[in-house]
Protein backbone atom coordinates (compact mmCIF):
# COMPACT_ATOMS: atom_id res chain seq x y z
CA UNK A 1 0.00 0.00 0.00
CA UNK A 2 2.96 2.69 0.74
CA UNK A 3 4.73 1.26 -2.21
CA UNK A 4 1.35 2.91 -4.29
CA UNK A 5 0.58 5.96 -1.94
CA UNK A 6 4.71 6.91 -2.76
CA UNK A 7 4.05 6.24 -6.66
CA UNK A 8 0.77 8.29 -7.02
CA UNK A 9 2.51 11.02 -4.93
CA UNK A 10 5.32 10.90 -7.32
CA UNK A 11 3.52 11.30 -10.54
CA UNK A 12 1.31 14.06 -8.79
CA UNK A 13 -2.10 11.82 -8.89
CA UNK A 14 -2.79 13.81 -5.72
CA UNK A 15 -6.47 13.06 -6.30
CA UNK A 16 -6.11 9.45 -6.14
CA UNK A 17 -3.60 9.62 -3.33
CA UNK A 18 -5.32 11.67 -0.90
CA UNK A 19 -8.26 9.17 -1.44
CA UNK A 20 -6.21 6.44 -0.78
CA UNK A 21 -4.48 7.97 2.14
CA UNK A 22 -8.16 8.60 3.52
CA UNK A 23 -9.00 4.74 3.17
CA UNK A 24 -5.92 3.15 4.44
CA UNK A 25 -5.08 5.42 6.91
CA UNK A 26 -6.69 3.41 9.82
CA UNK A 27 -4.85 0.55 9.06
CA UNK A 28 -1.24 2.53 8.70
CA UNK A 29 -2.11 3.55 12.67
CA UNK A 30 -2.92 -0.03 13.67
CA UNK A 31 -0.44 -2.05 11.27
CA UNK A 32 0.47 -5.30 13.20
CA UNK A 33 3.27 -5.14 10.31
CA UNK A 34 5.43 -2.05 11.94
CA UNK A 35 7.33 -2.23 8.79
CA UNK A 36 4.54 -1.98 6.38
CA UNK A 37 3.13 0.90 8.76
CA UNK A 38 6.29 2.61 8.50
CA UNK A 39 6.42 2.26 4.50
CA UNK A 40 2.85 3.74 4.54
CA UNK A 41 3.53 6.63 6.85
CA UNK A 42 6.55 7.53 5.10
CA UNK A 43 4.79 7.80 1.79
CA UNK A 44 2.06 9.57 3.38
CA UNK A 45 3.90 12.02 4.26
CA UNK A 46 6.08 12.76 1.06
CA UNK A 47 2.36 12.69 -0.28
CA UNK A 48 1.18 15.35 2.06
CA UNK A 49 4.51 17.77 1.35
CA UNK A 50 3.88 17.32 -2.35
CA UNK A 51 0.12 18.87 -1.78
CA UNK A 52 1.06 21.93 0.31
CA UNK A 53 3.90 22.72 -2.95
CA UNK A 54 1.18 22.34 -5.19
CA UNK A 55 -0.91 25.13 -2.88
CA UNK A 56 -3.33 22.49 -0.67
CA UNK A 57 -3.36 23.88 3.26
CA UNK A 58 -6.11 21.99 3.89
CA UNK A 59 -7.76 19.04 3.56
CA UNK A 60 -11.34 17.92 4.35
CA UNK A 61 -11.05 14.32 4.85
CA UNK A 62 -11.69 11.48 7.52
CA UNK A 63 -9.14 10.62 9.50
CA UNK A 64 -9.77 7.20 11.82
CA UNK A 65 -10.07 7.94 15.83
CA UNK A 66 -6.70 6.46 16.69
CA UNK A 67 -4.98 9.26 14.67
CA UNK A 68 -4.14 12.31 17.13
CA UNK A 69 -5.17 15.04 14.83
CA UNK A 70 -9.03 13.27 14.22
CA UNK A 71 -10.45 15.17 17.41
CA UNK A 72 -9.81 18.58 15.73
CA UNK A 73 -12.32 17.69 12.86
CA UNK A 74 -12.28 18.73 8.85
CA UNK A 75 -10.92 20.19 7.38
CA UNK A 76 -7.18 19.25 8.51
CA UNK A 77 -4.32 21.47 8.33
CA UNK A 78 -2.01 19.72 6.22
CA UNK A 79 0.95 20.95 7.40
CA UNK A 80 0.20 19.17 10.72
CA UNK A 81 -0.29 16.34 9.36
CA UNK A 82 2.64 16.42 7.61
CA UNK A 83 4.24 17.31 11.57
CA UNK A 84 2.36 14.24 12.99
CA UNK A 85 3.63 11.89 10.14
CA UNK A 86 7.23 13.11 10.17
CA UNK A 87 7.19 12.62 14.15
CA UNK A 88 5.75 8.93 13.82
CA UNK A 89 8.41 8.22 10.75
CA UNK A 90 11.10 9.51 12.48
CA UNK A 91 10.02 7.28 15.56
CA UNK A 92 9.70 4.42 13.54
CA UNK A 93 12.68 5.61 11.85
CA UNK A 94 14.59 5.59 15.20
CA UNK A 95 13.42 2.26 16.41
CA UNK A 96 14.97 0.15 13.23
CA UNK A 97 18.16 1.87 13.05
CA UNK A 98 18.72 1.19 16.80
CA UNK A 99 17.52 -2.33 16.64
CA UNK A 100 19.80 -2.92 13.83
CA UNK A 101 22.49 -0.94 15.03
CA UNK A 102 22.68 0.93 11.84
CA UNK A 103 21.66 4.14 9.79
CA UNK A 104 20.00 2.03 6.76
CA UNK A 105 16.27 3.00 7.50
CA UNK A 106 17.43 6.93 7.57
CA UNK A 107 18.56 6.57 4.16
CA UNK A 108 15.42 4.83 2.81
CA UNK A 109 13.75 8.44 4.44
CA UNK A 110 16.18 10.67 2.81
CA UNK A 111 15.66 8.51 -0.56
CA UNK A 112 12.03 8.55 -0.77
CA UNK A 113 11.69 12.03 -0.13
CA UNK A 114 13.89 12.89 -2.66
CA UNK A 115 12.03 10.03 -5.01
CA UNK A 116 9.20 12.48 -4.75
CA UNK A 117 10.56 15.96 -4.76
CA UNK A 118 12.50 15.46 -7.54
CA UNK A 119 9.43 14.62 -9.59
CA UNK A 120 7.86 18.13 -8.05
CA UNK A 121 7.18 20.65 -10.58
CA UNK A 122 8.87 24.08 -9.23
CA UNK A 123 7.79 27.69 -9.83
CA UNK A 124 9.85 29.07 -11.96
Amino acid sequence: MGHHLRYLAAVGDLPRGISLFEKHIHWAVEASSVRSGFEFMLAAWALMRRIVVEGTEELSIRLTDECPLAADGPPYSVPELINWLERRVRELEQQFNNRNGNRYFSQIVNYRLKQVSDNTPTAE
